[in-house]
């Protein structure tokens, strides 16, 4: 018990700092679109599980229960971050910034659609 202590102290401390590194949102003029930040939230759990995995295969150290919070919160920083990037973009620029995130969008989701599909698993009929 104690060697999961010992891995998971600097984790939640890491993730305290980044918390409160974040600088405050300031006003919005172009949003993120949902379907960006949805796709945003399942890579990053999926490379969170990928991770607390290879933690496990290496130090025999079962982390696979936090896998997801510890990627939720880490998404939100990414996404927190990315918007106020955005923020930083003068106002002229906007349609530029809405057309380069919606064709993100186009491109991204169908791609995960595919991954998605070509996943799936087997069925008894």
């Amino acid at each position: 018990m104690k060697k999961s202590v010992a891995y998971l102290f600097p984790l939640v401390v890491i993730v305290l700092v980044l918390a409160f590194n974040s600088p405050v949102q300031g006003s919005v003029a172009v949003q993120i679109p949902d379907p960006l930040k949805l796709v945003l939230d399942g890579f990053l759990i999926a490379a969170m599980t990928a991770a607390t995995v290879w933690i496990f295969e290496h130090t025999n150290l079962d982390l696979q229960g936090s896998a997801v919070s510890i990627g939720l919160s880490v998404s939100t920083w990414v996404i927190t971050e990315l918007q106020n990037f955005i923020n930083t973009i003068p106002v002229q620029y906007d349609p530029i910034v809405n057309t380069i995130l919606t064709v993100l969008v186009v491109i991204l989701v169908p791609v995960g659609i595919l991954r998605l599909l070509s996943r799936r698993p087997a069925t008894l009929i």
